[in-house]
Protein backbone atom coordinates (compact mmCIF):
# COMPACT_ATOMS: atom_id res chain seq x y z
CA UNK A 1 0.00 0.00 0.00
CA UNK A 2 1.56 3.23 -1.25
CA UNK A 3 0.71 6.25 1.16
CA UNK A 4 0.94 9.20 -0.90
CA UNK A 5 -0.51 11.79 1.79
CA UNK A 6 0.65 13.01 5.34
CA UNK A 7 -0.33 10.56 8.08
CA UNK A 8 -1.18 11.99 11.67
CA UNK A 9 -2.85 10.09 14.20
CA UNK A 10 -5.15 10.00 17.75
CA UNK A 11 -3.41 7.36 19.37
CA UNK A 12 -5.85 6.32 22.73
CA UNK A 13 -4.01 4.43 25.75
CA UNK A 14 -1.39 2.63 23.58
CA UNK A 15 1.88 4.09 24.67
CA UNK A 16 4.29 1.43 22.91
CA UNK A 17 1.96 2.58 19.62
CA UNK A 18 2.65 6.04 20.39
CA UNK A 19 6.33 5.89 20.76
CA UNK A 20 6.79 3.95 17.46
CA UNK A 21 4.82 5.95 15.83
CA UNK A 22 7.09 8.83 17.53
CA UNK A 23 10.12 6.82 16.44
CA UNK A 24 8.73 6.70 12.72
CA UNK A 25 8.32 10.51 12.88
CA UNK A 26 4.81 10.96 12.37
CA UNK A 27 2.56 13.14 14.21
CA UNK A 28 0.96 11.50 17.00
CA UNK A 29 -1.71 13.19 19.69
CA UNK A 30 -1.65 11.02 22.83
CA UNK A 31 -4.56 10.35 25.24
CA UNK A 32 -3.61 8.62 28.34
CA UNK A 33 -6.70 6.99 28.87
CA UNK A 34 -7.56 3.55 30.70
CA UNK A 35 -11.17 2.03 31.19
CA UNK A 36 -12.95 3.09 34.22
CA UNK A 37 -12.27 0.83 37.29
CA UNK A 38 -9.16 -0.41 35.46
CA UNK A 39 -11.97 -2.97 33.73
CA UNK A 40 -12.56 -4.85 37.26
CA UNK A 41 -16.55 -4.91 37.11
CA UNK A 42 -17.08 -5.26 40.91
CA UNK A 43 -15.20 -1.89 40.96
CA UNK A 44 -17.20 -0.04 38.00
CA UNK A 45 -20.72 -1.03 39.91
CA UNK A 46 -19.49 0.23 43.30
CA UNK A 47 -18.76 3.59 41.25
CA UNK A 48 -21.82 3.68 39.34
CA UNK A 49 -23.61 3.20 42.69
CA UNK A 50 -21.35 6.17 44.59
CA UNK A 51 -22.27 8.61 40.77
CA UNK A 52 -26.33 7.85 41.45
CA UNK A 53 -26.35 8.50 44.96
CA UNK A 54 -24.07 11.44 44.57
CA UNK A 55 -26.79 12.78 41.81
CA UNK A 56 -29.91 12.31 44.07
CA UNK A 57 -28.31 14.35 46.66
CA UNK A 58 -27.94 17.10 44.45
CA UNK A 59 -30.62 19.79 44.36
Amino acid sequence: MDITHKIQVINVGLEFFRDELERQEIPVVHLDWHPPAQGNSAVLQLLKQLRGTKKEAQP
